[in-house]
């Protein structure tokens, strides 16, 4: 409120509702107030697992969107998925198909992925159910949506997923059989080519890269102007070189660059000390053995930490994350701390 009070203050040619809206949608930060119903919930219904299993459902009709699309415009090229990009155009990247899995659809790849993998007396076809959803989903990541950020993000809550736990021999040749079968389906393929040679100045995407320079620039700059309150609610609409500079610019391209920029130092507060926060309930957590799930809240912690590079979780595009990675947390450190059984995911 500090921000959007300054804000009002500095931008007269905005209105209450262009500062409150704008092209960044900034009132969506007040889904952080969501964590108080999420956690009566979380405490009403025994743990997380009802919420995770929620989303799942999400992701799963989200996967059976896109593929349909995927195939519907391979077909005849129609476009019925326009609200999965970032404006009302088809959503192309060199000549194909790009539809984003939207947060939920990449969350849920690792989370498929750990219930599959972990060693539980889950039944079989809960095990089938789980790792069809992680394959749909993590070839719909790398063949449709094509989003660098997410990518290596969801590959390092993967290895992290893999590695991250004691291995007696049975599970180490379980790990290395994975493995092996990622690296054939990645170096066996142009997967890893094209998305190294798309961080290449000459490559198709060079623009990409260069634009995305010029904002971590041009966004910096600007949180050095003003440290305290940065560049603020400024709506990119009534004030585009504001907020995007001379086009190139975008708040959601570049991530915690862009928020600093955005909140000034109000970021502390508002992500990177929650963040920490949570970095210390993990590595309380993972010192206890007992704790069932403790693989999939250190992966889902490197994801929101390497995703923060480009795709933050504060992101107008990303926000409702933001509180449900928060209570997750909180819920799997006061059930540990207590020795209380939950159903955690």
């Amino acid at each position: 409120m500090i921000v959007y009070a300054y804000s009002l203050f500095k931008y007269h040619n905005q209105t209450l509702m262009g500062t409150f809206v704008g092209d960044s949608s900034h009132y969506k930060m007040l889904l952080i107030v969501l964590l108080v119903p999420l956690a009566k919930l979380c405490l009403d219904n025994g743990g997380t697992k009802w919420l995770f299993k929620m989303m799942n459902v999400f992701a799963a009709l989200l996967y059976f969107l896109v593929a349909v699309q995927f195939v519907i415009y391979n077909l005849n090229k129609t476009v019925f998925l326009h609200a999965m990009s970032a404006g009302s155009d088809i959503p192309l990247l060199n000549g194909t198909l790009r539809i984003s899995l939207s947060w939920i659809g990449n969350l849920m790849i690792l989370y498929n992925f750990h219930m599959f993998y972990k060693d539980t007396k889950d039944k079989q076809t809960n095990k089938v159910k789980h790792f069809v959803l992680f394959a749909i989903g993590f070839v719909e990541l790398i063949v449709i949506s094509r989003v660098r950020g997410t990518t290596l993000a969801v590959t390092i809550g993967i290895l992290v997923l893999i590695f991250a736990d004691r291995s007696t021999q049975k599970t180490m040749m379980k790990k290395m059989l994975i493995v092996v079968i990622l690296l054939c389906g990645f170096f066996g393929t142009d997967i890893v080519s094209n998305f190294l040679d798309s961080f290449s100045l000459d490559a198709t995407r060079a623009y990409s890269t260069t634009a995305r320079l010029y904002a971590i620039d041009f966004y910096w700059s600007a949180f050095l102007k003003n440290p305290l309150f940065g560049i603020g609610f400024a709506d990119g609409t009534v004030n585009a070189t504001v907020v995007h500079g001379d086009g190139r610019a975008n708040v959601s391209d570049v991530g915690i660059f862009a928020q600093i920029a955005k909140y000034g130092i109000f970021i502390l507060p508002v992500y990177i000390l929650p963040l920490i926060h949570s970095g210390k309930r993990i590595a309380i957590i993972w010192k206890m053995n007992y704790v069932e799930n403790r693989q999939l809240y250190l992966a889902l912690f490197m994801y929101v930490l390497v995703s923060s590079i480009s795709l933050v979780s504060i992101d107008h595009f990303r926000m409702l994350q933001w509180p449900i990675f928060l209570v997750t947390i909180e819920m799997a450190y006061w059930s540990s701390i207590n020795r209380i059984k939950i159903e955690e995911v």
